[in-house]
């Protein structure tokens, strides 16, 4: 056992060294108050202490037998119990105490030293001058005016009364039917009677005392409520009940309430300097010092050194100093630590919120802990979560054995995941075993297994979704693993994406890989498995073995690598290499063929199905064959190429009535709704030259309804009304654009609808791309 020593507070003996007085029926138990040390240090917990009393001061002589009392709740070295030695035992010799103690119940006890010698109270002194008198007291002996209390038996003559009034005074414990007018000139309806009262005053009238003396109820004798006045002259009493040791410790201490509550081995107790505080029910719960408007609602052993606080059950918790505004819901051995104001802990076991961490919250779990300075936090439950220290509004919604060192980070649960230190405004979702490293802010792992974000000298940004050992290596920003196993992002890989697969590496800048690598089958060359994307924006679809590593390249298939700068390269199965020889390649390796607007191009190397427009010189090494129209050139018939070249032909589908919504576009007019079903106007941006607006329709009846207008060149915006709802139109072709002028672009849209329906359909044809 550890060192301890005992520091002697007092030890209130009255019941046994006062003289008793002839209508008060005195017992045994007296209270024990002391302070025990451990190394030195005051001690805290339960501890079982064994009283033995002794003739002389060392210990050979033992007087009656010892007293044991178990499990007594001791906070910051202080403890109260009651003792009872039994009738007999203090008879007025002189005599020493000696105290025993050992953790509750482990161990032998240790002989605390020195033996203390048992004082007498001053009224028991007074009473020791009179222990020599016994047997009967000549009359002749007494002299002067003997006080009543000092006659006793029977006397047969008459009495006579020398003073002023011929008074017979006293408190009347010997008299019998006696009517209670005759009592000070009172009538019985002045006393309280068992039966009850009527016309009472309150203020007036009252059961209690008149004096700064407590008021007790006793049951069988047996204290049941005590009332105590306030000593501070506040007209704020104490109200204690329960257990007979529950006591409200002076000075400074009013308003505190006991309802109940308390046993021999753990009395409930509050503390001096303490007001307003209530301790409900339970046992060895304690409240203070110098702790105001606290509760403990019940439990066992709970300790409150922070004002406002309250602990609402459980068993051992505690809120200690300057702890503040703090609540513990229940529970076994939670903890809220010094000067952390406002924090809550729900319930769970052994939870831990240590010193200013203020405003956080362990809602429950199991040795979960929000360590120093890591203020308005939250640890939802889970197990054996840690918030490290200063890691500020932070969160672990759950799991196991979670840790998070980051100021503003979340970690939703899974077990054995970390952010580290610095890594601000970072997240893991779940999982197991995945890290987030030291300054790598806003990261992201969203689940998986033993994913990692290496540390950043900047904002981090980069993401894992999933998967399995994969990596986001130091100083990548912005990057994001999709899951799959093994991938990894290098340095200088910033804005890269790996999409998933197996083994893939970026490390060029804004490099994409979507997926695959690492092939199982064993005819495959080991070293071609990975792929790889090292340019700058390059891009590696899928497959494997394929390398992107020139800028702005593409690799995909199987081995395929496009090493200069704009090349693409795909690779059928074919196990050979398919590698670029100069940049801005597109190369395709197909065996089976490569087909255009056909599944099947058979023995060909290529097959075009449909027309082929071809700007420029084309060269054909072999048999070509061309199914459809292939035009270059002019349109056949005419002796002006079209300008501007190519053309745009696509669905038009207009389900929004919504007032300038563009239906159909040139680069300076505009055809758009008006807001109605069946309403349409042309608008004109400014300055957009010459423009011919032509437009041919039929409303529901079958009747042509047509509309034409040109609009001048104009410094501001215009724009007219083509049809309107009230027309009824079904069904409109609209041609507009600059036709006056060389090389414009121009639009026509065919559109129809159903009767009187919103929703228009049709086509468009235009020359410029929308």
């Amino acid at each position: 056992m550890k060192c301890k020593s005992l520091l002697l507070l007092g030890a209130v003996l009255a019941s046994l060294f006062t003289a008793v007085t002839p209508v008060v029926a005195q017992g045994t138990l007296f209270t024990y108050q002391g302070r025990l040390n451990t190394s030195g240090s005051p001690a805290n917990g339960l501890y079982d202490f064994r009283f033995k009393v002794y003739l002389d001061s060392l210990g050979t002589a033992q007087v009656g037998s010892a007293f044991v009392t178990n499990a007594i709740p001791t906070t910051n070295g202080l403890f109260t119990t009651g003792i009872d030695f039994g009738a007999g035992v203090f008879t007025g010799s002189n005599y020493w105490l000696e105290v025993d103690v050992r953790t509750n119940g482990v161990g032998s006890y240790t002989v605390l030293t020195p033996l203390q010698p048992v004082t007498p109270t001053p009224y028991a002194i007074f009473a020791n001058t009179a222990s020599n008198l016994t047997g009967t007291l000549p009359a002749t002996q007494l002299s002067g005016a003997v006080p009543s209390a000092n006659l006793s038996g029977s006397y047969g003559s008459a009495v006579t009364f020398n003073n002023a009034n011929g008074n017979f005074s006293g408190n009347g414990s010997g008299l019998t039917g006696v009517n209670a007018a005759t009592l000070n000139g009172l009538n019985s309806s002045s006393f309280w009677r068992t039966g009850g009262n009527t016309n009472t005053v309150p203020g007036s009238n009252y059961l209690g005392t008149a004096d700064n003396q407590p008021l007790e109820v006793r049951v069988n004798n047996t204290r049941v409520m005590r009332f105590e006045p306030d000593t501070r002259g506040l007209n704020a009493g104490n109200v204690i009940g329960g257990y007979i040791s529950n006591s409200v410790a002076q000075p400074s201490s009013g308003s505190d309430v006991i309802v109940g509550g308390g046993y021999s081995g753990g009395p409930n107790l509050i503390y001096s300097n303490s007001s307003g505080v209530f301790i409900g029910a339970g046992s060895g719960n304690v409240v203070g010092p110098n702790v105001n408007d606290a509760a403990i609602l019940g439990g066992f052993g709970n300790n409150i050194q922070g004002w406002d606080s309250t602990i609402s059950g459980g068993q051992f918790n505690s809120i200690q100093l300057n702890a503040s505004l703090a609540s513990i819901g229940g529970g076994n051995l939670n903890t809220i630590g010094y000067g952390a104001g406002g924090a809550i802990i729900g319930g769970g076991y052994t939870n831990t919120i240590q010193a200013y961490a203020d405003h956080s919250i362990i809602a429950g779990g199991w040795q979960n802990m929000i360590e120093t300075n890591a203020y308005e936090s939250v640890i939802s439950g889970g197990e054996f979560n840690d918030l490290q220290q200063g890691s500020l509004w932070s969160v672990i919604a759950g799991g196991e054995s979670n840790t998070n060192g980051a100021s503003y980070s979340f970690i939703a649960g899974g077990i054995n995941n970390t952010i580290q230190s610095g890594a601000y405004y970072s997240t893991i979702g779940g999982g197991s075993g995945n890290l987030i490293q030291t300054n790598a802010n806003f990261a992201i792992i969203s689940g998986g297994q033993g994913n990692v974000i290496q540390p950043s000298s900047s904002y981090s940004y980069s993401v894992i979704d999933g998967g399995f050992d994969n990596t986001i290596q130091t100083n990548v920003n912005f990057a994001v693993i999709g899951g799959g196993w093994f991938n990894q992002v290098l340095t200088n890989g910033s804005f890269s994406t790996i999409g998933g697969g197996i083994g893939n590496v970026a490390s060029g800048l804004g490099a994409v890989i979507g997926g695959g690598s690492l092939i199982a089958y064993s005819n495959y060359n080991a070293s071609y498995r990975a792929n790889l994307a090292s340019g700058l924006s390059s891009v590696v679809p899928g497959g494997a073995g394929n390398s992107a590593a020139g800028k702005f390249s593409m690799a995909a298939g199987f081995r395929a690598f496009a090493l200069q700068d704009g090349t693409f390269a795909w690779g059928d199965s074919q196990n050979a290499d398919l590698i670029s020889t100069s940049p801005n390649q597109f190369l395709v390796r197909a065996s089976g063929g490569v087909g255009i607007n056909t599944n099947n191009p058979g023995a060909n190397a290529l097959s075009v199905s449909g027309s082929a427009l071809v700007t420029g010189s084309m060269q054909v090494a072999g048999p070509a064959q061309v199914t459809g129209t292939f035009r270059s050139g002019s349109e056949i018939g005419t002796s002006e190429l079209p300008s501007p070249a190519g053309l745009v032909v696509r669905r038009v589908n207009s389900t929004n009535v919504t007032s300038g919504l563009v239906i159909a576009r040139t680069d300076t007019v505009l055809l758009e709704r008006d807001g109605t079903h069946g309403g349409f106007y042309i608008g004109v941006l400014p300055s957009s030259g010459n423009v011919t607006v032509a437009c041919m329709g039929i409303n529901s009846s079958g009747t042509p309804i047509n509309f034409y207008t040109t609009f001048g060149n104009s410094a501001s915006g215009q724009s007219q009304q083509i049809y309107t709802d009230a027309q009824n139109v079904v069904h409109f072709e609209c041609t507009f654009g600059r036709t006056y002028d060389a090389g414009q672009h121009l639009t026509t849209v065919t559109l129809s609808r159903y009767g009187a329906d919103y929703y228009w359909s049709g086509t468009l044809t235009s020359t410029y791309n929308q």
